[in-house]
């Protein structure tokens, strides 16, 4: 499907004449790829359709790096992007779209404002932050003494077992029972791949 949909916006883009001014990268990006990206561009458009949609990792990316947010409303964006970081768009209404990218690139001194409070209301969503409040909270709750480690209950994989078939690992599950019609990403595979290596 997401093949299918790159060919068909590719041709789109060259029967609009547009080509200058549209770039696809047709690869994988690295972490560092996605922020030098995201730190390039002036406004961040999240155009997802699926309004139950609970996490979009580029939108939270997006914020992090300080980027306006321009995004139609699944659940993620309903959270996160609020009038001081965005503008929320309709499902489906390329209108609105344009009225929003419109109001925000004609607008530098809004556009800056945003950006600064995405940023700010971020920094405790870094992965070194919430560790550090994960490790407090263990620390108020849990008496941690030498040799913890060795009696954790083993590992098990009876779950990624379950997500992965002859494909790769199923992306989402309802419940335990997986969603064959979430299909397959990249990133879920490799994780699975560098999760179980680790482990043997």
């Amino acid at each position: 499907e997401g093949e299918r949909y790159r060919k068909l916006l590719e041709q789109r883009v060259k029967r609009l004449g547009i080509e200058n001014h549209v770039k696809f990268y047709n690869k994988y990006v690295t972490l560092d790829e996605i922020v030098m990206y995201l730190r390039a561009c002036d406004v961040y458009i999240s155009s997802g359709l699926d309004p139950n949609q609970i996490t979009s990792g580029t939108l939270s990316y997006a914020i992090g790096c300080g980027r306006p947010v321009i995004s139609t409303p699944f659940l993620h964006a309903l959270e996160d992007v609020t009038p001081e970081r965005g503008l929320l768009v309709n499902f489906r209404d390329p209108c609105s779209f344009t009225d929003a990218i419109i109001q925000l690139l004609s607008n530098p001194t809004l556009r800056k404002t945003m950006g600064s409070h995405a940023y700010h209301t971020t920094r405790n969503r870094t992965w070194e932050n919430v560790a550090g409040e994960y490790f407090k909270v263990f620390k108020r709750h849990i008496d941690i003494e030498e040799g913890f480690i060795e009696v954790l209950p083993k590992i098990r994989f009876r779950h990624l077992l379950n997500l992965t078939d002859n494909f790769g690992v199923i992306q989402f599950a309802k419940n335990t029972k997986p969603d064959l019609a979430s299909g397959y990403t990249l990133d879920d595979v490799s994780r699975g791949l560098i999760a179980i290596s680790m482990h043997y």
